[in-house]
Parts: structure tokens; sequence; C-alpha cells
């Protein structure tokens, strides 16, 4: 009764049994898992997307870069066929140059159509794409067309906003003279 089997290994002394080893084993491989292969493939998944990302920008900035000159030369023949157009739109340095070169041009033109310039105004308006021109005239109606035909297909382009024509009371003995007074203004191009 008293004798004690010596065949059967006591629990605390016993072996694991596989499926002990095979769970432990399944438990480390989760763990490892969870630990080091998650943040891996994260990281591995946002590199790969951004790799995607830089090579969609890579793809339309070489293809930006491809028709650069495409576009280079459609710009060149645009600017070259404006070259050749009798009416421009005016180019100056500064907003004073650029009022300058238009008052002398509208006061040639008012020269060559036979018209007296008795006021000519150019407002140096500081800001806008346009400079402002008043010129008040004297002369007859042929001069007045000429002037205006001039605006029409003169160097630079002259829009004509307003204008008043009428008879000079003061030189009675002429009474073909016109008195005539436009508001003019001519789209400007500071560089």
């Amino acid at each position: 009764m008293g004798s004690v089997d010596r065949a059967t290994p006591s629990p605390m002394t016993a072996a694991p049994t596989p499926v002990v080893i095979i769970s432990i084993a399944v438990v480390l491989l989760a763990l490892i898992a969870a630990f080091v292969g998650r943040p891996f493939v994260t990281s591995w998944r946002a590199r790969e997307a951004k790799i995607g990302a830089n090579e969609q920008e890579l793809g339309r900035l070489s293809h930006v870069l491809a028709s650069t000159s495409v576009v280079s030369r459609e710009i060149s023949e645009q600017e070259s066929s404006f070259a050749l157009q009798t009416t421009r739109v005016l180019r100056a340095k500064s907003r004073t140059l650029a009022a300058s070169a238009l008052q002398s041009m509208v006061q040639d033109m008012a020269d060559a159509s036979h018209v007296t310039v008795t006021r000519l105004d150019v407002a140096n308006v500081a800001g806008g794409a346009d400079l402002p021109l008043t010129l008040s005239a004297n002369g007859d109606i042929f001069g007045l067309t000429d002037l205006l035909k001039q605006f029409g297909s003169g160097r630079y382009v002259v829009e004509v906003d307003k204008l008043q024509v009428q008879v000079n009371s003061a030189l009675l003995g002429a009474p073909d003279v016109l008195q005539m007074t436009l508001s003019l203004r001519a789209p400007v191009i500071v560089e």
C-alpha cells in the first residue's frame, strides 16, 4: 500500500506534451506576427503607395516637360503673327512711358487728319490695364472721319468710349468747323 510506482511520472516533473508545445509555438508566432510582421507590412504598403504616387507625378511632369517645346513654339508663332499685325497693344517699361507714347501717337494722328488739337490729356491712373485719354479738337467732318479711321487702324489699339461733336460757336464765319471731344482708352502692357 505504501509503495509508490516509479514508472509513472509525477505531474510536476512531467515533460510537455506535443499539444502544449504546438500551442506555445502558435502563440509565439502570433505575437511575432502582431508585433513585428504587422508594422512591417503597414510600412511596406505605405512605401508602395508613396512610390506609386511619385511614379504618377513623374509621369505627369514628364508629359508637361515633353509638351513644353510644343507650347513654346505655339507661343512664338502667335507672338510673331501679332507682331506682323498693324494694330497692337501698347507695351512700355512704365505707365508714364506708355502715356507719353500714346499722347505722341494721337497727336500725330490728329495732325495727319488736319484736326487742330486744343487739349490732349492722358490720365496716368495707377491701376488698370487701360490708359484713359481725353482729346478736344477743332476740325471739319472729314477730319473727324479720318481721325476715327486712324484710331481703328493705328499702330496701337485705341478705343473710343465717348464722342461729343458740336458746331463751334466762336467761329461763326466757318460753319463747317466742329468742336469735338473724345474720351478714349488704350490697353497697355507694362513690362
